[in-house]
């Protein structure tokens, strides 16, 4: 894996956090440049990828962000992101 910008299945831009499934499958937070979550499987291969930037609280959505910068999993396996500029944690399922 290239840490620069570019297709979430091939590089990386100053990641934030990990965080792991009891599985094995983990998910990495590519907090400042690219500002998405990212899932690999146990062998570390992409599955998927979500979010896209929202530069102010006022345009965001769901799935948007602004410095991707924590995440915690549950024990019912919901994915906790910290999306710190725009001061708000959003849960996955």
């Amino acid at each position: 894996m290239t840490t620069k910008t570019g297709p979430a299945n091939e590089t990386f831009g100053r990641e934030t956090d990990i965080a792991w499934l009891p599985d094995g499958t983990f998910f990495v937070s590519d907090g400042y440049e690219e500002t998405r979550v990212v899932k690999f499987d146990k062998n570390g291969k992409f599955l998927m990828a979500w979010g896209e930037r929202a530069r102010t609280a006022r345009r965001c959505g769901q799935t948007t962000f602004n410095t991707v910068h924590g995440m915690a999993i549950d024990n019912q396996r919901r994915v906790y992101v910290n999306d710190r500029t725009n001061r708000r944690i959003q849960i996955f399922d």
